[in-house]
């Protein structure tokens, strides 16, 4: 999710802060927590597809940016849901958008970024994989039990409150998917230039 701090930037959605970015080019800055975190990238990502400059200020782990942003030491940033669930309550703080394609369950009635920037999607994902030469009739055997543990209601309710949303796909659908996730973000790294030295 994007959260914001309204009391350092007087923002309440994504279209209003791409229109101060676009007012102040480098005025605003944003947390992550380090350099070339999915954070990091996730925010490069959104002024690279809004044309927009905005100032990376990275931390060691997202418990220090949170905290920062927390206090109003800085405007903005994208973090995970588990992450930043309790500084929601927080006076000040804001999610004003969900990074994932479309509406999160957890955040009912905050937007996706792609409500703004068509196409946008940013959020943290996970699947399993095996070895290449893994038998055709292995894989499906594992997938089976994935979809079984997957869609129990005890198992599911956990991973719900956890803010896991467990999706299912093909292996197929899974390697296209991967290989478009890699070509993006190699895409987002080569044009901020981002290097970890």
């Amino acid at each position: 999710m994007l959260l914001v701090n309204t009391d350092k930037l007087n923002v309440g959605s994504v279209k209003e802060l791409i229109d101060a970015a676009k007012k102040a080019p480098g005025a605003i800055d944003y947390a992550s927590a380090g350099v070339g975190s999915p954070f990091h990238l996730a925010a490069e990502l959104l002024a690279q597809a809004a044309g927009i400059k905005i100032n990376h200020v990275p931390y060691k782990g997202a418990g220090p940016a949170l905290q920062d942003l927390a206090s109003g030491q800085i405007g903005m940033m994208f973090v995970d849901f588990a992450s930043a669930r309790a500084q929601l309550s927080l006076k000040g703080i804001k999610a004003i958008a969900v990074a994932s394609p479309g509406e999160f369950y957890g955040l009912p009635g905050v937007p996706p970024v792609s409500a703004v920037v068509p196409g946008f999607e940013a959020w943290a994902w996970q699947g399993f994989v095996a070895p290449k030469k893994t038998p055709p009739a292995v894989v499906a055997k594992l997938r089976d039990a994935y979809l079984k543990a997957a869609n129990d209601e005890e198992i599911k309710k956990k991973l719900l409150a956890a803010g896991i949303d467990p999706l299912q796909s093909t292996p197929d659908e899974m390697a296209a998917y991967i290989r478009s996730e890699a070509d993006k973000w190699a895409k987002v790294i080569k044009t901020a230039n981002i290097t970890l030295e």
